[in-house]
């Protein structure tokens, strides 16, 4: 799909789609935005996508993924938000997601996720919306989150 192409927004929100992403998005370099949200989608997220350096919007909300959020989503340096919620990702969120600097938003509610919250998210300068709740984190980190979050 992006082979010889600048493609920078694939938008395809709310329609019927049941099918997985295709592994070939994770080649579209000058990708700024992807908006999948409200389908039926389903399947792993080809790993690629998670580190796109220039795409600045993931929108994944409301289908049926499934799999873990990756260490390397911690190369996507200009990430600005990420929606995710209410899909079947599960695994611990990886600690190199603190180091996605520009984040802003961040939406990961509704999912399977599991284990401590690494707590360099509070960290984040730019962070001012994070939702993390119905998933299965464990309490350990968390007051060392909020203590970073409110100073």
């Amino acid at each position: 799909m992006c082979k010889n192409r600048k493609i920078y927004d694939i938008l395809i929100l709310q329609n019927n789609f049941n099918d997985g992403l295709p592994e070939n998005y994770a080649n579209c370099s000058s990708l700024e935005r992807l908006r999948v949200s409200n389908n039926s989608l389903s399947g792993k997220i080809p790993d690629g996508i998670w580190s796109l350096s220039r795409l600045k919007l993931i929108d994944l909300a409301m289908n049926q993924f499934k799999g873990p959020v990756t260490g390397n989503i911690g190369e996507a340096k200009s990430l600005a938000h990420l929606f995710v919620s209410n899909n079947l990702f599960f695994g611990e969120l990886p600690e190199e997601i603190s180091n996605v600097s520009f984040l802003v938003e961040m939406e990961l509610m509704y999912n399977q996720l599991s284990g401590g919250i690494p707590v360099r998210i509070g960290e984040l300068k730019n962070l001012n919306k994070l939702h993390l709740e119905g998933n299965l984190f464990f309490p350990v980190g968390f007051q060392n989150l909020l203590v970073h979050v409110f100073l």
